[in-house]
């Protein structure tokens, strides 16, 4: 079964004014049937992160990067 899940990557600047990118995963890591319902997630999810980052300045998070894979893999654990 095919189905789409998010890939999360953090856009963050360390101290020192250096950019890094740090990968980030949803747990439980939730799966959409549809391209079309991940990307509008995605948005969703993004915008939310973002302004949750406010609250966290230390980390230096500048953008959420978020992009839908697919994956022949579901919950099940079966390919």
């Amino acid at each position: 079964m095919k189905v789409f899940i998010m890939s999360i990557f953090l856009l963050q600047v360390d101290v020192g004014g250096y950019p890094f990118t740090t990968p980030f995963e949803e747990n439980p890591k939730i799966e959409f049937k549809t391209v079309k319902e991940c990307v509008s997630a995605a948005k969703d999810k993004r915008n939310k992160m973002l302004e949750s980052s406010l609250k966290y300045l230390e980390l230096g998070i500048v953008d959420v990067k978020i992009d839908c894979i697919e994956t022949t893999q579901s919950k099940e654990g079966t390919i």
